[in-house]
């Protein structure tokens, strides 16, 4: 479902002698979503549409899309946590088997990190992973999240405490994928369920 509206990798802007010109989905579609997928969907509307910034791309595919509801397991969304949830977490210990392969972040449908590449005259938007090394690496060569347990301490943060403060719910759905997914078996709601 993610991939419908916040795709993998997309082409944004085309430039032209002396303009860029945006590029957005037109064409008309239909997807079929199940409760779980819904609810994380619910997510990425309120990242991408709500607030100051309203991403256009996001947008014109919800605008252009039908979504047709079919049967699932509804959503089991854990709760949002404070802080002082996460103060005893052993965030090495927890990290000490991650790849940081960023797998948990790409199938994850709420997930929605992302960067600007260019290739030629067109600009594409692809995925990114708070999970890579690189992903919050400066130019001048500091990393203000240099190890897995800072960058696993961040992801989880950010869906169950910063996200409920800046759009009013947690950033997960609870549809298990990224621990399904992970090579080594981290899973994310045990960590959450047991801080």
């Amino acid at each position: 479902m993610k991939e419908h509206f916040f795709p993998q990798n997309e082409k944004i802007l085309t430039f032209r002698e002396d303009e860029a010109a945006a590029e957005y989905a037109e064409d008309a579609t239909e997807i079929e979503v199940t409760p779980s997928e819904l609810d994380a969907l619910d997510v990425l509307k309120r990242v991408f549409l709500e607030g100051k910034f309203a991403d256009p791309y996001f947008a014109a595919r919800c605008k252009n899309c039908t979504i047709i509801p079919i049967d699932g397991d509804p959503p089991n969304v854990p709760p949002a946590r404070t802080l002082k949830n996460f103060e005893a977490t052993d965030w090495e210990r927890i990290t000490e088997t991650c790849l940081a392969c960023g797998q948990c972040t790409f199938v994850c449908p709420t997930c929605h990190c992302f960067d600007f590449r260019e290739s030629g005259k067109s600009r594409f938007r692809v995925w990114d992973s708070c999970m890579f090394a690189k992903f919050t690496l400066h130019a001048s060569g500091h990393n203000p999240r240099g190890t897995k347990a800072e960058r696993f301490r961040q992801r989880v943060l950010h869906k169950f405490v910063y996200l409920p403060r800046n759009i009013g719910r947690v950033g997960c759905s609870g549809c298990g994928e990224c621990s399904r997914a992970c090579p080594v078996g981290i899973d994310i709601l045990k960590v959450v369920n047991f801080s």
